[in-house]
């Protein structure tokens, strides 16, 4: 199987690099360090009876839209848009930027992740807010490694069923 090119995006601080550490080394960082532009991360995941290559692009908050004019996006098999769960703003923009990922890449996967689920869980009216917007939603928590690996499997067997690869 040829790699998977999943890509990390999201709002600035909303745990898009913890997400990408827990994934890769099964581990949690207490200290916060600011992505840069982006960071790529390999890692080998066992899916359906064997190991998948998955290389996460863990990108800089601060692209806002202008991430999809850059290479970042260009050829990803599918997308992780990570929002916190406590801050409210962040899922509006994680639902922007799911509009977003859909125009330039369209066919392509595109999930939406709660993430900090473990401090807070949304309560019901944003649930189903988020719920109009995509069906395609997964509260997760990085602390805990709580629904990340799911998510990420069922953005990969997605994008298997579509055959996109990097």
């Amino acid at each position: 199987m040829r790699a998977k090119k999943i890509v990390l995006l999201g709002a600035q601080a909303v745990g898009k690099t913890s997400i990408a550490r827990r994934l890769k080394f099964n581990s949690f960082e207490h200290d916060y360090k600011s992505t840069i532009g982006v960071q790529l991360h390999e890692l080998k995941l066992d899916f359906e009876g064997q190991k998948q290559a998955v290389v996460l692009w863990d990108t800089d908050g601060n692209f806002g839209d202008k991430v999809f004019e850059s290479v970042y996006v260009k050829g990803a098999s599918g997308a992780l848009v990570v929002a916190d769960s406590s801050r409210p703003h962040t899922i509006a923009h994680m639902l922007h930027m799911i509009d977003c990922f859909e125009q330039a890449m369209p066919g392509r996967p595109c999930f939406g992740v709660l993430n900090k689920t473990d401090r807070k869980m949304p309560d019901a009216e944003t649930l189903d807010e988020v719920h109009q917007h995509t069906n395609q939603i997964h509260l997760c928590s990085a602390l805990t490694g709580q629904g990340l690996l799911q998510a990420t499997q069922r953005l990969i067997e997605a994008s298997n069923k579509r055959d996109v690869t990097w």
